[in-house]
């Protein structure tokens, strides 16, 4: 039987990161961002948006087994939050990036990345990540779930499979579960992809690298999901059999019984699953979290506040 217990599975889908940057220095990247093709420009105009709007969009080629191989990095970039008071000598910039789909090493990204969302690391903000797990083998309608207080509820069927959400779009601790062979139209394959929002207050990149950061600093408050069948747990109890069977197959929901009965389903269902993931599992997403920013520690050469210059913009 495969198991799935192992936190080097998790991995970072998106990523959100911030920081405060001189205006001289703000007004540079914003008149090198005007300039280029790759970047198409939007004012915000509410108080929750930035005024400067980057959505860039440039191409980058990886060696593959069959040749160089064409991606695109599509990232966002966000300049003086409308909030912010404009008497003062600093602004808020933020960029939020894919790190699977960007090049970090080359173009604009790597130009915005390596002189203003790395260094110094402690002044670099995380604002928010997704975070992720694909279940390789395992069909999505084997996936019940505990919504953990999660009031919305969404779950579509389409042409690109079956797609689960639990929670209030772009909150925190934010569930997706999707079919994500049927996603990348891969028909002879089966994997389900787990998906979590998180968002963060008072963390920097510098507090992950040195291990500061605690399941009381995530704050989330994460549905418990079960993925994967294996068979029933033992019990003589034929009735929380029949009740567990009837959550498994989709014919009632776990939330349509009362709390009493929820308690006594609910071990049933985690036994009889191949793995769960919930709130239970934040330390081993810590660190997962951890290690991808040491890796991303590892992509750029620190450049000091005493060697930036207006002119590296």
């Amino acid at each position: 039987m495969q198991t799935y217990n192992n936190m080097n599975m998790y991995s970072i889908d998106m990523l959100r990161l911030s920081r405060r940057i001189h205006n001289v220095h703000m007004e540079k990247l914003v008149k090198r961002l005007n300039n280029d093709l790759d970047a198409h420009h939007y004012l915000g105009r509410s108080i929750s948006e930035y005024k400067h709007n980057y959505i860039i969009r440039e191409s980058y080629y990886v060696d593959t087994s069959f040749g160089k191989m064409r991606n695109e990095s599509k990232f966002w970039v966000g300049l003086q939050h409308n909030s912010e008071r404009t008497d003062q000598d600093k602004t808020t910039l933020v960029v939020e990036f894919n790190p699977n789909k960007c090049d970090l090493k080359n173009g604009l990204l790597n130009h915005v990345i390596e002189r203003f969302a790395y260094t110094p690391p402690e002044g670099v903000a995380i604002k928010s990540l997704d975070i992720c797990r694909d279940f390789e083998g395992i069909g999505i309608n084997s996936v019940t779930y505990d919504k953990n207080r999660k009031s919305h509820e969404i779950i579509y069927n389409t042409a690109k499979g079956k797609t689960i959400y639990l929670g209030k779009r772009g909150s925190n601790g934010r569930v997706k579960i999707y079919d994500k062979a049927a996603e990348q139209k891969q028909p002879d394959k089966i994997c389900t992809r787990w998906e979590a929002t998180l968002k963060f207050k008072n963390l920097t990149m510098r507090d992950f690298l040195h291990g500061k950061v605690n399941v009381e600093d995530i704050n989330t408050n994460l549905p418990t999901v079960y993925i994967g069948e294996s068979g029933f747990a033992n019990s003589d109890n034929i009735m929380m059999k029949c009740a567990s069977y009837a959550v498994k197959t989709g014919y009632v929901k776990l939330a349509d019984f009362t709390r009493h009965l929820r308690k006594q389903i609910t071990p049933h269902l985690e036994q009889g699953a191949l793995c769960t993931v919930g709130n239970a599992d934040l330390p081993d997403m810590i660190q997962a979290i951890q290690a991808y920013f040491k890796y991303y520690e590892s992509q750029f050469v620190l450049v000091g506040d005493e060697m930036f210059t207006i002119k590296d913009c």
